[in-house]
C-alpha cells in the first residue's frame, strides 16, 4: 500500500521502522561484515602458514637429500635432524610432520641405527593425522623395523594394525618373514600363499617372494605381467 502513501507519509514510516527495528538491522549488518572479512582474513592468514610450513618442509628435504648424498657427514646429518625436529615440534599435528618422521627413520635405517628409526616410526604411527594410508605404511615398517630388531612377537602386534587392501601382500610377505625366523614353517607358507594370492590378482610378480618360497619347498605358480601391446580386433 507504500504507493499511494504521500512522500511525507512515507517519510514517517521510515523514522518509526528506524527507530523500532534499526538497531537490529545495523548490528545484524555488522555482525555479517565482520563473519565476512573474519572468515577472508582466516583463510589468508591459513594460506599463509601452509605457504610457510610447505617451505619448510623443503628445507628438510633438501637436507635429507644432502644427507643421503655424503652420508659420512655429520654435520649435514645433524643440520637435517635439527630442521625435522623444529618441523614436528612446531607443527605436531600436520601431515608434515608425519612425513617429516617417516624420512627421519629412512635415514636412520640408512645409518643401520634401528632404534632411531623405530623411535621416529612409533612417533609416525601415533600421528593424529587423518591421513589412514601413511599412518598404516608407519605401522608396517615399524613391524619390518622390530622384525630386523628380532622382536617378533611385538613386529606382529604392529603387523596386524595394518589393514588396508593396498599393503596386502607386503603384510602377508613380511608375516610369512617374521614366523620363519620364528621357525613357524607352515604358517611362514599360509602368509606367503597369502600374499602371493593377492600379486596373482594384480598380475604383479614379485621375485624376491617367490625365491623365499621356493626356499621353503613350496610349489609356486609363475605370475605372468600383462601385455601392454594388444593386438588390433581381426589378428594382425
Amino acid at each position: 500500500m507504500s504507493e499511494y502513501l504521500s512522500d511525507a507519509e512515507q517519510l514517517d514510516r521510515a523514522k518509526q521502522w528506524m527507530k523500532q527495528y534499526g538497531n537490529l538491522a545495523l548490528s545484524a549488518v555488522l555482525v555479517a561484515m565482520i563473519g565476512f572479512f573474519g572468515w577472508n582474513y582466516w583463510q589468508k592468514t591459513k594460506e599463509t602458514q601452509n605457504v610457510a610450513l610447505s617451505a619448510q618442509y623443503q628445507g628438510v628435504t633438501d637436507a635429507a637429500q644432502t644427507v643421503l648424498t655424503t652420508p659420512t657427514d655429520t654435520g649435514a646429518h645433524s643440520q637435517f635432524m635439527a630442521k625435522s625436529q623444529a618441523l614436528i615440534k612446531e607443527h605436531p599435528e600436520s601431515a608434515y610432520a608425519l612425513q617429516t618422521a617417516l624420512l627421519q627413520a629412512r635415514l636412520a635405517v640408512e645409518r643401520n641405527d634401528l632404534t632411531g628409526a623405530a623411535k621416529a616410526l612409533q612417533a609416525a604411527a601415533a600421528s593424529k593425522v587423518d591421513d589412514p594410508g601413511l599412518i598404516q605404511l608407519a605401522q608396517l615398517r615399524l613391524a619390518r623395523v622390530q622384525s630386523a630388531q628380532k622382536q617378533n612377537d611385538a613386529a606382529l602386534a604392529t603387523l596386524a594394525k595394518v589393514t588396508l587392501p593396498a599393503y596386502a601382500a607386503s603384510v602377508g610377505e613380511l608375516k610369512g618373514d617374521i614366523l620363519s625366523q620364528k621357525g613357524d614353517r607352515k604358517g611362514a607358507q599360509e602368509a606367503y600363499a597369502k600374499a602371493w594370492e593377492v600379486l596373482t590378482a594384480r598380475e604383479e610378480p614379485r621375485p624376491l617372494l617367490q625365491n623365499k618360497m621356493e626356499g621353503l619347498g613350496m610349489t609356486v605358480k609363475e605370475i605372468k605381467t600383462p601385455n601392454p601391446v594388444k593386438a588390433p580386433e581381426g589378428g594382425i
